[in-house]
């Protein structure tokens, strides 16, 4: 049986999904946007954290509001910022980047589970 010290030593892969979990849930939501305050200004920046923070955590509600009464074609970007228009090239690679990044986190968090003693 490992001793009390043993067991709280952080490996790398504990730190991994540390950091990731905090730049996936902390930091993304806020700093992808950043370039929205020179382009359209702050009133713009603050819909985007606020349509982020919505989406990260309540996204099924977001989901429904986003596919209800509109075209198709409008699904995937009024998902993922809020605005009804078809998405340009540049919005996939942020969404597919952040999105990834959430999703190396989870893997990561199951990864750490240690197994069931019997």
């Amino acid at each position: 049986m490992a001793s009390i010290d043993q067991q709280c030593d952080a490996k790398p892969l504990d730190w991994a999904l540390f950091a990731t979990t905090i730049i996936s849930q902390y930091v993304t939501w806020w700093l992808i946007p950043i370039p929205v305050i020179f382009k359209h200004g702050f009133r713009h920046y603050i819909h985007d954290v606020a349509w982020e923070c919505m989406r990260l955590q309540q996204p099924s509600y977001i989901m429904f509001h986003s596919c209800f009464q509109q075209e198709r074609v409008h699904w995937q970007n009024a998902y993922y910022s809020g605005i009804l228009k078809p998405p340009t090239r540049l919005e996939n690679i942020k969404v597919l980047a952040q999105d990834s990044f959430i999703l190396v986190s989870t893997t990561l968090a199951l990864e750490s589970i240690p197994p069931l003693q019997q």
